[in-house]
């Protein structure tokens, strides 16, 4: 009986470190953007060809960086909305269906 009360325990501290975690990611991703565009004004305000260039091949970097940041933040989401289900209640690794519900149901009776 102690087991079950500590698994959802640790399982609910998971979630809440995934969810920080996620938190984090789009963090990074939004402050790669905001760099990104930093390069991007300056690229358009400089006169060298040169410093231009380099420029803009970081805002490309950065905007790239932006796009992983918030791939892998949506990843780390989408685990804690399978996990949340499951800590519900709900079907292992996929989310309740009331059909399913009622198709169980009609079949146990």
């Amino acid at each position: 009986m102690a087991e079950e009360q500590k698994q959802p325990a640790a399982l609910d501290a998971l979630l809440h470190d995934l969810n920080e975690l996620a938190n984090y990611l789009h963090g990074r991703g939004q402050n790669a953007y905001t760099l990104a565009q930093r390069f991007l004004d300056n690229a358009r305000h400089e006169q060298d060809q040169k410093i231009r260039a380099f420029d803009e091949q970081q805002a490309r970097m950065l905007d790239y960086q932006h796009y992983i940041w918030h791939e892998i933040a949506g990843l780390v989401e989408k685990l804690i909305n399978r996990y949340q289900s499951d800590a519900a209640g709900d079907k292992p690794g996929r989310p309740w269906r009331e059909e399913e519900h009622l198709a169980e149901q009609e079949t146990a009776g």
